[in-house]
């Protein structure tokens, strides 16, 4: 038996985080931020949108803001294709190892209203400094942040809304290029 102990209501912006590298499904999320700081103990929660129960998982809260993650939506998606994908050395005299990863990222939104959404991609992490990378993609994305739930690993974000079964592409080229004496694993494909 199911006993309520605790019920609490605020307000939420809601919009879709899309990570096409990983899984082409939008996770809708909320952020909520309350007037006053709250500790609420861990324990399960029911999450509903719109009197809609949208899942159930561990929650805790301790402050005045919060992001939660509330589950996919089938009809908020992310599809990345492969244009192009090369590795080589160039150079005669200096030798440079270099790779070029090109995508297109369709992202759709099939729902009856509109939707804002954030497409995320991790950018490149090479181990040394000595590795340049270069960014051509339209559009440029708005941030590359540090992401904590990645392990602190940097992330292209692009930042959108789309109206009712609406669309819109994003063009993502990114090149990364070294000396060819220190090592680089490309180690990055596609779904």
């Amino acid at each position: 038996t199911d006993v309520e102990v605790l019920k609490n209501t605020h307000e939420a912006t809601f919009f879709y985080v899309l990570r096409p590298a990983t899984d082409r499904m939008g996770f809708l999320c909320a952020e909520v931020e309350t007037k006053e700081p709250q500790e609420l103990p861990p324990g399960q929660a029911r999450f509903y949108v719109d009197g809609v129960l949208m899942g159930e998982s561990p929650f805790a809260f301790n402050g005045d803001k919060g992001r939660f993650y509330l589950g996919q939506d089938p009809r908020v998606t992310a599809t990345m294709r492969d244009l192009k994908r090369e590795a080589g050395t160039q150079g005669f005299l200096s030798k440079e190892n270099t790779v070029v990863w090109h995508w297109e990222i369709e992202v759709r939104n099939a729902r009856s209203y509109a939707v804002n959404i954030q497409v995320e991609d991790p950018a490149p992490n090479p181990a040394a400094d000595v590795f340049s990378i270069k960014l051509e993609s339209k559009p440029v994305p708005e941030s590359v942040l540090t992401d904590p739930l990645q392990g602190g690993r940097k992330i292209y974000r692009w930042s959108m809304e789309l109206k009712p079964g609406a669309s819109s592409v994003i063009d993502h080229q990114v090149t990364v290029s070294g000396p060819s004496d220190k090592p680089f694993e490309p180690g990055r494909g596609t779904r």
